[in-house]
């Protein structure tokens, strides 16, 4: 027959016997509170229709990425109707830009 302490030893390995209760307490917690941040942000963006994907990188927000380039109306146009999307973006970018410095910009629905 097993002894008192070879019992008591498997005893302590089972489940949470022998545990330090209060950690395993604060272990719960922690691991609840994390859950409902995590589904608190996911309902948050939920409501806005907003995806983890189309998110921007801290990067490209931050200002020593905005670049100044001056393109040609040609280069504009031939960027904007590009397949490449890269280059779509360059080019709806440096339109917005060239609409934003000129003093009379078109008005929508002018032709």
């Amino acid at each position: 027959m097993p002894t008192k302490n070879v019992v008591d030893e498997r005893l302590s390995k089972f489940k949470n016997k022998g545990k330090d209760l209060a950690k395993l307490r604060e272990k719960r917690i922690s691991e609840c509170v994390q859950l409902r941040k995590a589904q608190k942000n996911e309902s948050f963006l939920k409501r806005r229709n907003i995806t983890l994907s189309s998110l921007p990188d801290e990067e490209a927000l931050s200002p020593e990425n905005n670049v100044t380039v001056s393109f040609r109306i040609e280069d504009i146009i031939k960027n904007v109707n590009s397949d490449d999307r890269d280059a779509q973006t360059r080019g709806c970018q440096a339109a917005r830009k060239l609409l934003s410095k000129s003093h009379d910009p078109p008005l929508k629905g002018e032709t």
